[in-house]
């Protein structure tokens, strides 16, 4: 079974940015640059869908920022309510590094924050639900 190029840059960059997030969150730094420099490779050597390679990589740089930031104040001497809004506000390192990787890679910039349509059916094959319905389900 014969892969695309493209296929295989895919699948590669996944596993690179899965692996990184995984040796991060354990906070094993040296091991988790690895799959940087990969997508940094990655990133380099191919020039179609370079934007994937670079949202994974500063998604990467924005998540060891933010783990290093928290490690840092745990070793602080402050309230824990502190600890915690500090903590949450450090969530903006990693949100700051994909916004900066969709604007080097000078692509639009979408929230998918508009309001759903209320009167609209979302259609199975056996029936048919109304959207606040099927929303009101899911939260039970």
């Amino acid at each position: 079974m014969t892969r695309s190029l493209h296929t295989l840059f895919l699948i590669s960059s996944a596993a690179l940015f899965f692996s990184g997030i995984i040796l991060l969150s354990y906070r094993s730094y040296g091991w988790g640059v690895l799959p940087m420099l990969g997508l940094l490779i990655l990133y380099l050597s191919f020039n179609k869908n370079r934007s994937v390679a670079s949202f994974f990589l500063f998604f990467l740089i924005g998540f060891l920022t933010f783990q290093c930031a928290t490690g840092w104040i745990n070793s602080w001497d402050i309230l824990k309510e502190t600890k915690i809004l500090l903590n949450r506000s450090f969530l903006l390192f990693i949100l700051c590094a994909l916004v900066l990787s969709q604007w080097l890679a000078k692509e639009k910039i979408r929230f998918y924050m508009r309001t759903p349509d209320w009167s609209k059916h979302i259609s199975m094959p056996s029936h048919t639900i109304s959207l606040p319905l099927f929303l009101w389900i899911g939260l039970a």
